[in-house]
């Protein structure tokens, strides 16, 4: 019988965690900045103003943790269409990253992006901005530093683009861009007038973390997953979406120091019946505890491999879900 108890309790655990949430949000955005309809070939490409941020940081141009988002509609390098509100309505979060062909530092982070839609794919919603580009070749400027601002890895790469005159020159550098690089997520093209570059970062290579409320969760004025900022957030953010038991998630913290060897879990109260069952991402068990007349529960990580992991708290008829990141 506890078998099939716990067959079943990992069965839900499966569905539950890749189902869209089921807590919904009220959602109130902005005004749409988006397109109304699919812009012509060639439509003009509005002027692009200079977006010079002295420390290079980009944080404070654009929008900011907590803001609302404005709803938008932008379209692929295929013309179909993705309307942000719609898109949102579904429960999940949205990670949006802006980036064009002619930046670097963009570039040199797509595998990061990889990772994330690996990991995260089915449960958060996540897009690349095509936007101005970066280091457009002479005699365009750059609007990050008012002059021209050509690189030598753009040339030993072979990228040479002019900023774009009309939304065709910026399709078709999107399209060099995703036969030449593997690129792991959709790819959306900011429009003519570049409205979403301009209302949210003014910036290279941002990225905004969008909670299912329409709200900013995180912002990062470079993209950058190097110290698993981005992926603590995502976490976070799951995890605070998936807990449909307010009672166990306000009742345990979970310490995961990367520098420690054990995760553990621990209680503002002792336990008299509870059970943690620790799960991989093929919903394998590779590790279960039960809780008796104790506040605190360890898991040693030394033996697990790398990766992304999932942790459930059965207490009573109460559950709670989450994930960890072991490294």
């Amino acid at each position: 019988m506890n078998r099939l108890i716990r067959i079943f309790f990992i069965f839900f655990l499966i569905v539950r965690l890749n189902e869209p949430c089921l807590y919904a949000q009220s959602i109130n955005l902005k005004p749409s900045i988006g397109l109304n309809s699919l812009p012509s070939d060639d439509d003009s490409v509005c002027t692009i103003p200079l977006a010079i941020d002295p420390g290079n940081i980009f944080e404070s141009p654009g929008l900011h943790e907590g803001d609302t988002i404005p709803d938008f509609k932008l379209y692929t390098n295929g013309n179909d269409s993705v309307q942000i509100s719609n898109l949102i309505a579904d429960g999940k979060p949205i990670l949006l990253v802006g980036g064009s062909y002619t930046c670097p530092k963009y570039r040199n982070h797509l595998d990061e992006l990889s990772d994330l839609q690996a990991a995260y794919g089915d449960e958060v919603h996540i897009y690349i901005v095509y936007t101005v580009e970066a280091h457009p070749d002479s005699p365009d400027i750059s609007p990050y530093k008012g002059e021209v601002w050509e690189l030598n890895s753009n040339d030993q790469a072979n990228i040479h683009y002019h900023e774009p005159i009309t939304y065709l020159d910026r399709k078709n550098a999107a399209s060099d861009m995703l036969n030449e690089l593997d690129i792991p997520v959709p790819v959306l093209l900011d429009g003519p007038c570049n409205a979403w570059w301009q209302t949210f970062a003014l910036a290279p290579n941002p990225a905004f973390l969008v909670n299912p409320n329409g709200t900013i969760f995180l912002k990062q004025g470079w993209f950058d997953n190097g110290l698993y900022t981005m992926t603590n957030a995502i976490n976070s953010l799951l995890q605070q979406l998936s807990s449909g038991v307010e009672e166990v998630s306000k009742s345990v913290r979970v310490v995961n120091d990367l520098s420690s060897p054990v995760i553990q879990f621990i209680f503002t109260e002792q336990q008299m019946k509870s059970e943690i069952v620790l799960t991989d991402a093929m919903g394998r068990t590779v590790s279960s505890q039960n809780l008796f007349a104790t506040n605190t529960c360890t898991f040693e990580k030394r033996n697990l491999p790398k990766g992304i992991y999932f942790y459930s708290i059965l207490s009573g008829n109460k559950l709670l879900s989450g994930k960890v990141l072991i490294q």
